[in-house]
């Protein structure tokens, strides 16, 4: 499994990087309070649409800006998302997303 990054969404990006290789930071990112801790596969950004494009970071980046609600909420609205992309086309690869709000 590689996760691609963490992202804090509310203040700042706090990229994490990697973990398919064992070159990670020694020290997870610092996400203040109220912010929303995201973290996936790349089989999320890796999913395809019908004429083949990629979803990639970007688009799911925006697809993240536009979720609200709990944790939970966000999840589903963000895999929603990405159902809607691929149009129910078949999942290839894991699609792995934890959504946790840091309090």
């Amino acid at each position: 499994m590689a996760i691609r990054w963490c992202r804090c969404t509310r203040t700042r990006d706090c990229r994490w990087g990697s973990i398919r290789r064992r070159h990670t930071k020694t020290s997870p990112p610092t996400c203040p309070p109220a912010d929303t801790l995201v973290l996936y596969t790349d089989g999320i950004t890796e999913a395809r649409a019908p004429v083949g494009d990629l979803l990639g970071t970007t688009r799911f980046d925006d697809i993240l800006s536009r979720c609200t609600g709990s944790a939970a909420e966000i999840a589903a609205q963000a895999l929603a998302a990405v159902g809607r992309f691929t149009e129910g086309g078949p999942i290839t690869d894991d699609r792995t997303l934890l959504v946790a709000k840091v309090s």
